[in-house]
């Protein structure tokens, strides 16, 4: 929210010393602009100094003292115009971050968070947390299936879509194995566990996911490696414009030209938002890396389990015996299905 509310300001500021500047007014409106783009190499500032106590040197250098250059030498309006490029950015950062969260969110809230545990003929309702190996679970129609296990009853129907694709409810028999993160689709069912909730299936997926999130892809640790070459080559060839004509807004442009934002800003919001995206439609990515590599994929082979129908499954066209008839074959069908 921080970071929306700097880009509003720098961008009110920036409209409204240009409508100053309009009605003649040049001087309150370089006040406006100043009083724009000052909080943004504050927030700069701030960026910089966490980075050298990590051990890391930003190319955000750059964009401060291109934005306290502007001041210093009577160019408000370019320094606001800095300004907003920088807050810009980190507002389209922003908001791929809160996009990516919210698929991480939805896919953490659709974790089970209770179960029904068989003690002889009574059932707890306990805490997710507490289900223990060899635990015999209870899953009723509609539930999550709670932690990895074998099925002790008969047969159990299970939606699957959220961990295989596959758009149909599947058949387990007795004996079969259970992954968590599946729905009960049919008849309420008992499974032994052979897990606990923090190693099942569907924990692992929030994991990779979460880990997918934090990870660097190699684009921006490239971008990181670089960083501290960039600022330097930067800031000589600056002063060597300064040096030699003697004019320090030659050494300004250089520093408003040289401004990195791209740099900074489009490795990590590209991949953001790809995970984000990606979590939405079912899909786990491993890392940014996995991600960054995708984009040279030319050719992908599936399986024959591979499920590439849409869901749910539409018809599409029947073709009934000419003797049997369309409303006749669909009935049939219905029938095969119940």
């Amino acid at each position: 929210m921080r970071r929306f509310l700097l880009f509003a300001w720098v961008l009110l500021g920036l409209v409204g010393g240009a409508g100053l500047h309009a009605l003649g007014m040049a001087i309150p409106a370089g006040w406006v602009w100043t009083a724009a783009a000052l909080p943004v190499a504050a927030h700069v500032a701030l960026g910089l100094v966490r980075s050298l106590l990590g051990g890391r040197v930003g190319v955000d250098v750059v964009a401060l003292a291109a934005i306290l250059g502007a001041v210093a030498l009577g160019q408000p309006a370019t320094a606001a115009l800095i300004g907003l490029m920088v807050a810009g950015g980190e507002a389209q950062e922003a908001w791929a971050e809160g996009r990516a969260t919210r698929a991480l969110t939805e896919l953490m809230a659709r974790a089970p968070r209770r179960a029904a545990r068989l003690v002889g003929e009574a059932i707890e309702e306990i805490d997710i947390a507490d289900i223990r190996p060899a635990d015999l679970l209870l899953v009723r129609p509609g539930d999550t299936v709670p932690a990895d296990g074998v099925l002790e009853d008969a047969a159990a129907t299970l939606d699957d879509s959220m961990l295989t694709g596959e758009p149909l409810p599947v058949a387990f028999d007795k004996g079969a194995s259970l992954r968590s993160g599946g729905i009960n689709a049919g008849g309420a069912f008992r499974m032994r566990a052979v897990s606990d909730a923090q190693a099942s299936t569907y924990a692992a997926i929030v994991r990779l996911t979460q880990q997918a999130k934090a990870e660097r892809a190699p684009l921006v640790r490239l971008a990181d490696r670089w960083a501290l070459g960039f600022v330097g080559l930067t800031i000589v060839i600056a002063g060597g414009a300064w040096a030699v004509t003697g004019d320090a807004m030659r050494a300004l442009a250089v520093l408003v030209v040289a401004t990195p934002c791209p740099l900074i800003l489009a490795a990590p919001v590209a991949l953001m938002a790809g995970i984000g995206r990606a979590a939405r439609r079912g899909i786990v990515v491993k890392g940014g890396g996995a991600l960054e590599r995708l984009a040279r994929v030319r050719t992908v082979l599936f399986d024959k389990t591979g499920t590439l129908t849409p869901e749910p499954p539409q018809l599409a066209a029947v073709d009934a015996d000419p003797g049997l008839g369309r409303d006749a074959a669909l009935r049939l069908a219905a029938a095969l299905a119940q």
